[in-house]
């Protein structure tokens, strides 16, 4: 659902590769530890399940280093607010919800 709505806007993450040997390394995607005094719905889920979740986000800080020839940008975010995707919610109620 979140797919169709955001189609333009959802981006796959693409996961750093370890720098480790090929035979052990692991695909290292962006990480996120949330208590459930921030998201009382982490209680019921379930390891290796998919959820979906948006958040309102404020940049604090950037920084740019440099890596073979590439640019890579790094954020530092405080989350404003944070929400489950419910499967049943409407589009037009996430558009008001987390689109303004």
């Amino acid at each position: 659902m979140l797919k169709e709505l955001l189609k333009e806007k959802l981006e796959k993450v693409k996961p750093k590769k370890s720098e480790l040997t090929a035979e052990v390394a692991q695909p290292n995607f962006p990480s996120l530890y949330l208590s459930s005094d921030t998201l009382s719905e982490i209680e019921d889920w379930e390891v290796g399940d998919e959820y979906y979740i948006v958040m309102k986000v404020e940049q604090k800080g950037k920084s740019m280093r440099t890596e073979e020839k590439k640019e890579i940008y790094n954020a530092d975010l405080d989350i404003k607010e944070i929400g489950v995707l419910d499967e049943e919610e409407k589009k037009e109620d996430l558009k008001k919800k987390f689109l303004g």
